[in-house]
């Protein structure tokens, strides 16, 4: 909620001055000296040192930012060949400072023809980007262009007017106003009813102060001293997006234009104490020996460093002795380095800030085995292979046993262990395997210092490889003889192979058995009398494939 209270609801008017608001406004920047280190402009702008300045005009069209200890915002100049100027600039200090609460001076004047005399300046706080730039004309280089309600403007931003022209719906041409997020800065407080004209020419002297809610603002002419003081019910830090935001000044100028300079410039606020809210670490466990990642983190970004200190609970853990949060950040990462360790320990790392403390728990693990791998094809039954147990980290001195076992051993057999030598971080051992009739998954099974790994093996039948006979073209009631190969020896038992032929004037056995430690097998074929010529095709299958033959049958 934006709530705007103008002087002439506050304090009685006499003789065109506001007596007690003076004293108020005056109190708004006194003593400076009691807030922390900030922009100190007092004596004039020597340089652009330490300011962001963003500036577009028409073509050819420059000034200089910084001259004559002033800060040029915009000039009473015409573009090339008379062009309108419609000159822009911002100009922010180049570090990001407090606004959660905050004091702020500021003397400047604008000079230009009565009558064709715009368009004026503001103060703005921001988190737009340090080239943050809004619309000419109207929209002072903060927000966007009043014709038509759109264009350039700087989000996350609140800013205070100091306007020279009258755009519709402007109250006069002499106003003031807060603005936010780039909204078109038209409307406001009509500065001529407290007897202040910002084109006169005459040096004005405006002081604010934010306490966290309200936004005081006074404008004096020095001159004269008449004052026009205002307060504004603003959430800054909720707008920008933070406590820390850039500041400075926009100023723009259209068609019309004016000599607008800043003469001077104080900002002050206290230093924003860091509070202490969470140290977190990125696993809950972890190997000895590997290094775990760390994060701290403050409440709020502040101004200035933060310094953080840490700690562990336990000496297998090793955490840098401080970390520093940099300014304008919340949080800083650390490495946590763990040391290896024979059974599990359980250790914390605790974040001091001041007498606030946190922390963070941190499950120190031994090695263990991190993955078991076996061949991911099928294996053949009856064919030797290959594991390989992998642990989290190099085995230690003296190396590591681990214990294997096998879901069934006349599936696939392994040793019961396999070692790991010192420095190595993996070792392979051999797989043996059994005869099946199906494809039969088997889990393998890794353990060390309590922790298991699996991988699943999956053995499968031998495949028969072809069926073949001794002759092509048989005559009718002769004999003649297969030939199944599989293609691998047979296991223990043999391997036996289905026989088929789709005519019945071919004859084969129903099955035949491979002998163990062979590849072949031969077997008989008769034929019966036909009338004519026949062609027969003989199947042998396996449990996971057929293979087929043909021959042909004459009279």
């Amino acid at each position: 909620m934006l709530r705007t209270v103008s002087n002439i609801n506050a304090n009685k008017i006499f003789a065109g001055r506001q007596i007690g608001l003076l004293a108020a406004a005056a109190a708004l920047i006194s003593p400076m000296a009691s807030m922390a280190d900030g922009i100190d402009y007092s004596t004039g702008f020597s340089s652009d040192t330490n300011l962001i300045v963003n500036q577009k005009a028409v073509a050819g069209l420059k000034w200089d930012a910084v001259h004559d200890n002033v800060l040029q915002m915009t000039t009473n100049q015409m573009g090339p060949g008379g062009a309108w100027p419609f000159e822009r600039q911002s100009v922010f200090f180049n570090k990001q400072v407090n606004v959660s609460a905050f004091k702020v001076s500021f003397d400047f004047s604008s000079v230009g023809n009565p009558g064709y005399m715009a368009d004026g300046l503001t103060f703005c706080i921001q988190n737009g980007g340090k080239d943050a730039l809004g619309s000419a004309g109207g929209g002072l280089a903060y927000g966007a262009d009043p014709t038509v309600g759109k264009g350039d403007h700087i989000d996350k931003s609140v800013a205070v007017k100091f306007d020279v022209y009258q755009n519709w719906p402007d109250p006069s041409s002499t106003s003031t106003g807060l603005y936010l997020n780039g909204q078109v800065p038209t409307g406001g407080v009509d500065l001529s009813k407290y007897n202040i004209d910002l084109r006169s020419g005459h040096p004005m002297h405006v002081t604010m102060q934010y306490d966290g809610k309200i936004l005081g603002v006074s404008i004096t002419d020095t001159k004269t001293g008449a004052n026009a003081w205002q307060q504004y019910q603003v959430d800054i830090p909720g707008t920008v997006g933070g406590n820390l935001a850039y500041v400075g000044f926009t100023g723009a100028t259209g068609a019309a234009t004016s000599d607008t300079e800043v003469k001077t410039w104080l900002f002050a606020a206290p230093d924003l104490t860091p509070t202490l809210n969470t140290v977190s670490i990125d696993v809950d466990s972890i190997c000895g020996g590997k290094v775990a990642n760390g994060t701290v983190s403050i409440v709020n970004a502040v101004a200035s460093d933060t310094v953080i200190t840490l700690s562990a609970s336990v000496a297998q853990l090793g955490v840098p002795k401080t970390v520093t949060i940099p300014a304008g950040s919340t949080s800083v990462n650390f490495p946590i380095q763990t040391i290896q360790v024979a059974t599990k320990i359980s250790g914390s790392i605790v974040a001091t800030l001041g007498k606030a403390t946190t922390k963070a728990s941190l499950m120190i693990m031994p090695i263990t085995v991190d993955f078991v791998q076996v061949p991911v094809d099928y294996v053949a039954a009856g064919q030797p292979s290959e594991g390989t147990v992998t642990l989290q980290l190099a085995a230690p001195a003296g190396g590591l046993t681990v214990t294997l076992t096998s879901q069934n051993d006349a599936v696939a057999s392994i040793p019961a262990t396999v070692t790991i030598p010192e420095g190595s971080i993996s070792a392979s051992f051999p797989i043996a395997t059994g005869a099946v009739t199906v494809n039969t998954p088997n889990l393998v099974t890794a353990t060390l210092n309590g922790q298991r790994r699996t991988s699943t093996l999956t053995v499968r039948p031998l495949r028969v490889n072809s069926v073949t006979t001794s002759i092509a073209v048989a005559a009718s009631g002769k004999g003649l003889t297969g030939t199944v190969t599989i293609e691998h020896p047979a296991t223990r038992g043999g391997v036996t192979i289905l026989l088929s032929s789709n005519n019945s004037s071919l004859q084969v056995p129903a099955s035949v058995v491979v002998p163990a430690g062979a590849t072949t097998v031969t077997f008989p074929i008769t034929t019966s009398a036909v009338k004519a010529a026949i062609k027969a095709t003989i199947t042998a299958s396996s449990p996971v494939n057929n293979v087929y033959s043909t021959v042909a049958v004459n009279p």
